[in-house]
């Protein structure tokens, strides 16, 4: 990983279901944002935020596919580029819910939240624990020579003994429609965003 910005956040080895070796790094959201980039063995680039955000394109930044920007813009629009989940929790004995995992806290409410990362750097994963709703949400990032960029999710049960029905909409914000120049999208935003809803 790159520069850990403050020594308080900790780290260790894992090992996941599948033999795969990952460095975890609990509370995340403690600390200040720094920056990854994926590895891959093809012309696929992304560099991830720990925020959540990220830049992503093939080739050079004119193949850009998620917005190329300077890194503190991209640690700073986490809310409004990247991946974005929204999960509403119908609990027993309770009004529906939503949690949406790895939103920015206002109340200084909710779950641990932790950053995977292999040791190959092909592989970058978030995770939310939900208490609340006996959940957790995790996502990862990998290429794939056949796809390109891919994103994975899955939602997993804490304790595995109830059951909770949830409804989920899950996707990708802020993503670069073909044509999009580098310095259109950086000089005239407005008209960059009115294409993108377009699109």
């Amino acid at each position: 990983m790159n520069r850990i910005p403050q020594a308080r956040m900790q780290g260790h080895f894992e090992t996941d279901a599948e033999g795969e070796t990952w460095y975890r790094l609990d509370d995340i959201d403690a600390v200040e944002p720094f920056f990854m980039v994926l590895a891959g063995d093809n012309d696929l680039w992304a560099f991830v935020s720990s925020a959540g955000s990220l830049a992503a394109g093939r080739h050079d930044a004119e193949g850009s596919f998620l917005p190329y920007e300077t890194v503190d813009k991209i640690h700073r629009r986490c809310e409004h580029t990247g991946p974005r989940t929204w999960i509403r929790v119908h609990a027993e004995g309770r009004e529906p819910w939503l949690w949406m995992p790895f939103a920015p806290r206002l109340d200084g409410r909710g779950g641990a939240r932790a950053l995977w990362k292999n040791l190959s750097s092909t592989r970058i994963r978030f995770r939310e624990d939900c208490p609340e709703a006996g959940l957790a949400f995790e996502y990862e990032w990998f290429t794939s020579a056949e796809l390109g960029l891919v994103r994975s999710a899955r939602l997993l049960s804490l304790d595995g003994t109830h059951s909770v029905r949830v409804d989920v909409l899950d996707g990708v914000l802020n993503l670069v429609p073909p044509g999009v120049s580098v310095l259109l999208n950086n000089t005239m935003s407005c008209l960059a965003d009115a294409y993108k809803w377009n699109e």
